[in-house]
């Protein structure tokens, strides 16, 4: 009597097993794959690691600063900038963040959406978006930064705003 139960319960175990197996990938699973496919994740490895880079002389300065305000010498202190690197490296990690975007995603996209667009990123036209899209958007900002100066200094060296400013800091003229 205890073989037949014992058959049945291995039965059932395995189908659930090969259910489980046969289940669609759930939502989260599916944005994290539309995160890989889109060059998110790796897009975000290279902020982290501009970011570190950016970082060091503001925490080089910061150290500096802290030495000299508790009157101790700076014999080491590229050492101890290396360790505060080395754990600003260990804790910006790429994965904490795409933990963090998730939700976003899953707010503005649906899961028929999600789904649609990880077909199409993984068609022949969408591995090419996925692979010139940061190119694009970096050309692009380039391009917006190098206007943006331009009308800057158009703005900057119009005579007429120069007097109005002029008069305003006068106290002559109301700003307008």
């Amino acid at each position: 009597m205890m073989i037949p139960l014992r058959a049945c319960a291995f039965l059932f175990t395995g189908a659930l097993i090969c259910l489980g197996q046969n289940q669609p990938a759930s939502k989260t699973e599916e944005i994290h794959k539309l995160i890989e496919l889109t060059g998110v994740s790796q897009s975000l490895q290279q902020i982290s690691d501009q970011l570190i880079m950016q970082l060091k002389p503001i925490v080089r300065q910061a150290v500096q600063a802290g030495v000299q305000q508790n009157g101790q010498k700076v014999e080491h202190l590229d050492d101890a900038i290396d360790a505060i690197m080395q754990e600003l490296q260990k804790r910006l990690l790429v994965k904490d963040v795409i933990e963090r975007i998730i939700p976003v995603y899953d707010k503005y996209l649906s899961g028929e959406e999600v789904h649609a667009l990880i077909e199409f990123y993984e068609s022949s036209v969408g591995r090419r978006l996925a692979e010139v899209q940061p190119k694009m958007l970096l050309e692009s900002a380039e391009v917006g930064q190098a206007w943006g100066k331009e009308v800057a200094q158009r703005v900057m060296s119009d005579p007429d705003l120069l007097a109005r400013v002029a008069a305003i800091l006068k106290g002559e003229q109301a700003p307008k």
